[in-house]
């Protein structure tokens, strides 16, 4: 694939003409691809039923599909017919092969093929036996089919989930057939039904068979009369319509495990960061987790405007705390001046007693002298604090 591209990359450096630059730029890969468009082979040898059944497909298909008128000398499971294919599909930048084919061993033939990067990926060979076209059935096909429409296909029988080769055939007709990716469908413009039933050979010697049956849908009636009732369910009317063939399973060709594991690979998403915290439930349902900071209800209180009654007592509750702490600042004033008061009193009693001490010390120095003032002076001090 990086080969493919490179070489795609270094053609758009070498080419000076802008017109083939742009040519060049619409073949490198894309984010988001176009539909996938298919290319109409004819082999070598041809009869005018598988000639028949390529001009149907290019009905179904069209505008997403190009058929190419000459024959192709291809043999598609031998290396050199798959190298024919890749080198056709890569000119002419399709991604879905049909090839026509006609021999007298194998008879009349249908091979579809896909690729990725210009690389098959799986080749199966659909042996017709019994068809019928479109024109059996209907003489304006053109007017009848709308071009670029999505038609409703439809599987059943269980080998298609139980058997390896009806599985891989089923992903690869819806992968030729589906359409273009769209977010809705408008009912009244899809009036194609593809409906596949998978015979699987039960008994030794019998192929597995594929039955295809194309259905055309007439909705007009039941539409316009669900639309007027508002009924969502739609009854609409199946007709038949070719093309309609009976398959037998042919062989099989299945590119290598590298390719086909970078062909299931998602291309990264350009510009979009990955979301966090965020997890899809249903579709079209989301749950995510928010995380939001703790929020003060003071401040949104403030924010709003509250009624009357509710400021007259918020004004009446501020009013009685105002009152009981001036009542105790008050009552905190008294404590201190009752305490200054004592500690005042204490000191003027201290200052007395000293006063008291210093008079009788001098009384006594003067009746008896240095030595009985100082007995005199412990007999005093102790009778003073009895």
């Amino acid at each position: 694939m990086e080969n493919v591209f490179s070489a795609l990359q270094a053609r758009i450096k070498r080419t000076k003409d802008r017109h083939s630059q742009r040519i060049l730029k619409k073949k490198m890969p894309l984010t988001i691809e176009l539909p996938k468009s298919a290319l109409l082979l004819h082999g070598s040898h041809i009869s005018i039923l598988v000639r028949e059944f390529i001009s149907d497909l290019q009905r179904i298909k069209n505008p997403f599909c190009q058929q190419l008128s000459n024959s192709n000398d291809i043999n598609p499971f031998e290396q050199r017919g798959i190298e024919s294919i890749e080198f056709l599909a890569q000119k002419n930048d399709s991604a879905l092969v049909a090839l026509g084919l006609t021999s007298k061993k194998r008879g009349d033939s249908i091979v579809f093929g896909r690729l990725f990067s210009y690389q098959l990926t799986d080749l199966i060979e659909l042996c017709i036996e019994s068809y019928s076209p479109m024109m059996e059935f209907a003489s304006q096909v053109e007017s009848v089919l709308i071009p670029g429409s999505k038609p409703y296909i439809q599987f059943s029988g269980d080998a298609f989930d139980s058997s390896q080769n009806y599985a891989k055939l089923k992903n690869l007709l819806l992968d030729f057939f589906t359409g273009p990716k769209v977010k809705e469908i408008c009912v009244s413009s899809s009036n194609l039904v593809l409906s596949f039933f998978a015979i699987p050979g039960l008994q030794e010697g019998s192929k597995d068979k594929l039955v295809m049956k194309s259905y055309l849908m007439k909705h007009d009636q039941s539409l316009n009369i669900s639309m007027k009732e508002g009924i969502d369910q739609i009854n609409p009317e199946l007709e038949e319509f070719g093309p309609s063939a009976i398959f037998s399973l042919g062989r099989e060709f299945y590119g290598a495990d590298e390719i086909i594991k970078e062909s299931y690979k998602l291309p990264p998403t350009h510009g979009q960061k990955k979301k966090h915290l965020i997890k899809a439930i249903l579709p079209g349902e989301i749950n995510a987790r928010i995380h939001v900071e703790k929020q003060d209800l003071n401040e949104l209180n403030k924010q709003t405007k509250r009624p009357k009654a509710i400021r007259h007592i918020e004004k009446s509750k501020q009013k009685v705390n105002q009152e009981k702490e001036k009542n105790q600042q008050e009552i905190k004033e008294d404590e201190n001046r009752d305490h200054s008061d004592e500690q005042e009193s204490e000191k003027e009693r201290g200052s007395i007693k000293m006063v008291k001490v210093k008079r009788k010390r001098d009384e006594i120095k003067e009746e008896n002298g240095d030595e009985s003032n100082d007995q005199l002076n412990g007999e005093y001090s102790e009778d003073d604090e009895d």
